[in-house]
């Protein structure tokens, strides 16, 4: 089973942020996991700048990728005791780890992973709108189709209606623009049923 899960980045200021990832994960069903994090208040500031003083739309949204292996290293550090990943090498052999094992998942692990890994300028431009369209929510769509995933979590600050569709969630912004287009393709292969957009719980312990 491998599972990828985005957290997103409103979650980032969140004071019991790691209590809760921490009670979450550990009662998930068992899972190879890949955490992908958003960029928070970084990608707000560029968003900012960018409506002060416009630059090309491509070059900006590549600039706000390299900012998410920032928020990457500060959760990585935050969750030190999870696995990494930020180079390409690293995902090919997670990926040969955790193939024969889909069904049985012996010793299931939780990764964080960077994008560095699998969404870079000189692989994968044009595989998403190159525009402020575009956030961690497709980044993460497309992390689940390349990594052939079953399940795609996403985490949000905001309640989310459970029964709402990907277009209902698209118009009231819980997701971003590009996402109908980015997991298409993977609810095709894996079902609807497959995609859970969810608030992280709080522990109000």
């Amino acid at each position: 089973m491998r599972r990828i899960i985005k957290i997103g980045g409103s979650l980032l200021c969140r004071p019991t942020l790691v209590a809760d990832l921490r009670r979450y994960l550990n009662d998930q069903p068992p899972a190879h996991s890949l955490l992908v994090v958003g960029g928070g208040k970084m990608i707000d500031a560029v968003r900012e700048l960018d409506g002060l003083r416009r630059l090309p739309s491509a070059d900006v949204h590549w600039m706000c990728v390299d900012l998410l292996h920032a928020t990457f290293q500060i959760c990585r550090g935050w969750l030190a005791e999870l696995d990494a990943i930020d180079r390409r090498n690293d995902l090919a052999q997670w990926l040969e780890q955790t193939q024969d094992v889909r069904n049985t998942c012996p010793d299931p692990r939780t990764t964080w992973i960077s994008p560095r890994a699998f969404y870079r300028r000189e692989d994968d431009s044009g595989s998403l709108p190159e525009t402020w369209a575009t956030t961690t929510d497709s980044i993460a769509a497309l992390l689940a189709e390349k990594t052939c995933a079953d399940e795609l979590v996403l985490l949000k600050s905001c309640d989310v209606e459970s029964e709402a569709d990907v277009d209902r969630m698209t118009e009231s912004g819980i997701v971003d623009a590009a996402f109908p287009r980015a997991v298409e393709r993977w609810i095709k292969d894996r079902g609807r049923d497959a995609l859970q957009v969810m608030r992280l719980p709080e522990n109000h312990a």
